[in-house]
């Protein structure tokens, strides 16, 4: 195995990637907490789904979710704080789909990659429930199944 296919330093190239984003500092704090929650590594910090069970994400998953986060911040020029409601970031969404958010190119960014940011921002509201966005209002574009 190579080094860029080792999980772990996966998570390690997206963090510094976080952190070097034109994103507000304080949205690079709580994107960073959340990771921690969510790896298995580190037990400092928890994340309780809504069963109330500790749950945590493979290597994968935790630098695809911190890409995701850092690129739903620079696109939507906003910050993750700033969003009253689910319906705010379905809007988002659904500008992001549509290509008319002023950031996003004409065609639009496909269903495999909205679905990906929409499950990171949905994981991340569920954590950070101090923001008080109904995570299970955010719509999360279903994938299309690979029929071969």
């Amino acid at each position: 195995m190579t080094v860029t296919d080792d999980p772990e330093y996966k998570v390690k190239r997206s963090r510094k990637r976080l952190e070097k984003a034109e994103i507000t500092e304080q949205d690079k704090e709580l994107i960073r907490e959340f990771l921690d929650a969510i790896n298995p590594d580190i037990a400092t910090v928890t994340f309780r789904n809504g069963k109330g069970q500790h749950e945590t994400k493979s290597y994968g998953t935790v630098a695809a979710y911190c890409q995701s986060l850092k690129r739903v911040c620079e696109l939507s020029e906003q910050s993750l704080t700033d969003f009253e409601t689910a319906g705010d970031i379905n809007e988002l969404f659904q500008s992001f789909m549509r290509g008319t958010h002023p950031n996003v190119k004409d065609d639009g960014y496909g269903k495999g990659t909205l679905t990906q940011w929409q499950s990171a921002v949905t994981k991340f509201y569920e954590y950070h429930t101090e923001f008080e966005i109904d995570h299970t209002e955010v719509v999360v574009q279903p994938q299309e199944k690979n029929l071969c």
